[in-house]
């Protein structure tokens, strides 16, 4: 059965709207084997999260596209979640802070190694996906 927490403030947060997800980092430095980001790694082009069950939030929604992802011929994918060194699941991506990130048919955005996370991989969030990149999709 899936860990729900409604106040829970998560590292990482991964909601859904229509065939998008947006990935919202919450933090600004790095944390010795549980977060590696861009921002204080010189040379590192995206972000990490290492251990998912208490840093990574994510809607049902959310987990509904990250299973559709398709795996690449690459060792890295613009976004990934693949098994570590130590058998725990880290999640990363290509980027900043924020990305928004279109899961359409037959994509290749993961890498040849993606594992689509579960439930129970997670702690599930409410899908509060953010109003201004929302505006933006129902544009187009």
């Amino acid at each position: 059965m899936a860990k729900t927490k409604t106040a829970f403030v998560p590292v990482v947060k991964i909601t859904a709207h229509k065939d998008y997800i947006a990935i919202e980092l919450f933090a600004t430095k790095s944390v010795n084997k549980k977060l590696t980001l861009s921002f204080d790694h010189p040379g590192c082009f995206g972000q990490l999260v290492h251990g998912l069950q208490d840093q990574l939030g994510v809607s049902k929604e959310a987990l509904a596209l990250l299973a559709r992802v398709g795996k690449s011929r690459d060792s890295i994918g613009d976004i990934d979640c693949f098994k570590s060194g130590d058998g725990d699941l880290s999640f990363g991506w290509i980027g900043g802070g924020c990305k928004l990130v279109k899961i359409d048919a037959g994509n290749q955005l993961g890498s040849s190694t993606y594992i689509a996370p579960t439930a129970k991989d997670v702690i599930v969030i409410p899908n509060d996906f953010p109003a201004g990149a929302k505006a933006i999709i129902d544009k187009k």
